[in-house]
């Protein structure tokens, strides 16, 4: 069984459609993550199959990969490979802890990595849907930042500009996903701008739990652009 294949090291969060934890791979002696997602319709689990279905042809050194998917009644398994070094968020949260602010160089780095990373996957005519730093990984050697979670990702492949309304609500939501509207590629490049300013600045922009709150994203978003951010030179 597929099943004995992998051995449970540890467990490493809940997300909104499922849950993670890291295991040992018996044949590869590799570590990876196991994603499972319990997908209750059968409407839901075709979209997921028709998703991951490309995204397994699509090996990337910007991409978590995904090793392998395989189902158990309404539980859909996804094993992609293990990022040792973590998360951007964690790397954020590590840098705050010791009160110390990224360096330019880094922050130049970091910028160009991510950017990067969405350009090639809305190339392959992909939109992450979900862009914030709990789902931005370093390679090993921390030379390359790999995008992961695609539990939420969503096609647009042969179909309108504008895909169906998703709505996640977060810091790095773009405003018309808050308000309803359609998402399209430019939705994940406010998220990247959001997640710009908090590597520079070490914080969010803004942030409530609140959905009409953050509804009012798009009265702030214009404060923000105007606004300077400290941290970074006058060329940014």
């Amino acid at each position: 069984m597929t099943s004995e294949r992998y051995q449970f090291i540890q467990h490493l969060g809940d997300g909104q459609y499922g849950q993670s934890a890291q295991y040992l791979d018996s044949i590869s002696s590799n570590s990876v993550v196991i994603k499972k997602m319990h997908l209750s319709s059968e409407t839901q689990r075709k979209a997921a199959s028709s998703v991951i279905e490309l995204l397994q042809k699509i090996k990337s050194p910007y991409l978590i990969n995904i090793i392998e998917t395989f189902q158990n009644e309404n539980e859909f398994s996804i094993v992609t490979e293990f990022c040792s070094q973590g998360s951007l968020q964690k790397y954020i949260d590590e840098q705050k802890e010791m009160n110390i602010n990224i360096q330019q160089q880094e922050i130049d780095s970091l910028i160009i990595s991510i950017s990067e990373s969405v350009e090639f996957l809305h190339k392959q005519k992909i939109f992450h849907r979900n862009l914030k730093p709990t789902n931005i990984f370093f390679s090993d050697d921390r030379k390359i930042i790999k995008l992961g979670e695609y539990g939420i990702a969503r096609l647009f492949q042969n179909q309108s500009k504008d895909v169906d309304v998703f709505c996640n609500v977060n810091p790095y939501t773009a405003p018309e996903a808050l308000e309803g509207k359609m998402y399209n590629d430019k939705s994940d490049l406010y998220s990247l701008g959001v997640i710009i300013y908090q590597i520079v600045e070490g914080k969010l922009p803004f942030y409530s739990e609140s959905k009409e709150q953050l509804a009012q994203i798009k009265t702030i978003h214009h404060h923000l652009r105007n606004s300077k951010m400290s941290n970074y030179s006058n060329s940014f």
